[in-house]
């Protein structure tokens, strides 16, 4: 029996538009291609409608009479009258404290508390935050399903195919408007520290005193966030991709890396060694001088290049969206079967 499932697509019209919203674009157009899939309604905000309002109109919506489920993209969700899927991504504090500060931390707790009591399933896209999620909540684990995001490497590859003309090689860290998780004061102390000055690319403009430095820094580009043709192009052009994460639920600016053919330099926050695998440098998060060696070593070293471009693009074949709209399709069917909560 084909599912009827509405969908929150808020993340596809909400700016900046990041790894959520590539998750969710992914999953969607998987689902569509499966001749047994669900039949996918989306609901996205009404221009100007706050995000209260938006669920507001949700619970009006999606009635047990036109819907057998409701998918979530984030861990908060409106109090709907059908079973409840929710993904919750990442829970930062657990390892990384408070990076997000207090109050993200707190809505956090009291968001993944209402899923634990209200949510028919729960999906994580890893299994570090299925272990964050039952650190929290072991009595969730009947309901917690790992489903790694899917990934497309194909637009990422094409994009490497197109010739540039940067004569200078440089490279690039993407997500500083989200300065500290992404652990862009970490890349600044080990670029002070690296044995030889890079050009560099920030993609995201950090608050504060970070992003005037950055913005006055000649070493240093600041881009604020690119639409997916010139990030492409960007990252393709790269000599590497920096990416300092204090805290990660899936990572996919690493694949997309890998899939451009950079070499990628990381870090083993969260669930970063489960989506990358052997085929990035890892360094433990908040390590300047181990990342300040690893900036060195990637931008001289060949040999290396060579040996990690080749793991990196094998490695970004790894997560076919046909197999995540599969496992998501069977987390639907429990749902519906269990009923709502």
């Amino acid at each position: 029996m084909r599912r009827r499932v509405a969908f929150d697509v808020s993340p596809l019209v909400l700016e900046p538009r990041g790894g959520v919203a590539r998750a969710l674009g992914t999953l969607l157009a998987a689902l569509r291609a499966r001749a047994d899939g669900p039949d996918v309604v989306p609901f996205a905000p009404r221009p100007g409608e706050r995000a209260s309002q938006h669920r507001r109109r949700l619970v009006d919506a999606v009635s047990p009479v036109g819907f057998d489920a409701f998918v979530s993209p984030w861990s908060a969700f409106p109090a709907v009258r059908v079973p409840v899927v929710v993904t919750v991504h990442e829970l930062p504090f657990v390892r990384a404290g408070l990076v997000e500060g207090r109050l993200r931390a707190w809505s956090h707790r009291q968001w993944l508390a209402a899923d634990v009591v209200g949510a028919a399933r729960i999906v994580v896209p890893s299994v570090a935050t299925r272990d964050d999620v039952l650190s929290l909540h072991p009595e969730a684990a009947p309901r917690v399903r790992v489903v790694p995001h899917g990934f497309d490497p194909a637009p990422w590859t094409a994009a490497a195919r197109t010739p540039r003309r940067d004569a200078t090689p440089y490279g690039v860290l993407v997500g500083a408007r989200r300065a500290r998780r992404k652990g862009v004061d970490v890349w600044r102390a080990a670029v002070a520290r690296a044995a030889t000055p890079r050009a560099w690319v920030v993609v995201g403009r950090p608050d504060g005193a970070l992003g005037r430095a950055l913005a006055h820094d000649p070493r240093v580009r600041v881009e604020d966030d690119l639409d997916d043709a010139a990030l492409m192009a960007l990252v393709a052009g790269a000599r590497i991709l920096v990416y300092p994460s204090r805290s990660e639920g899936f990572g996919y600016p690493p694949l997309e890396a890998m899939a451009a053919g950079v070499l990628v330099v990381t870090t083993t926050a969260g669930s970063l060694p489960e989506v990358v695998g052997d085929a990035a440098w890892t360094v433990a998060p908040g390590d300047a001088a181990a990342l300040a060696a690893a900036i060195d070593r990637a931008f001289d070293d060949d040999a290396l290049r060579a040996t990690l471009v080749a793991r990196g693009l094998a490695r970004a074949a790894a997560f076919p969206p046909a197999r995540a709209a599969a496992a998501f399709a069977d987390v639907l069917e429990e749902a519906v079967a269990e009923g709502p909560r």
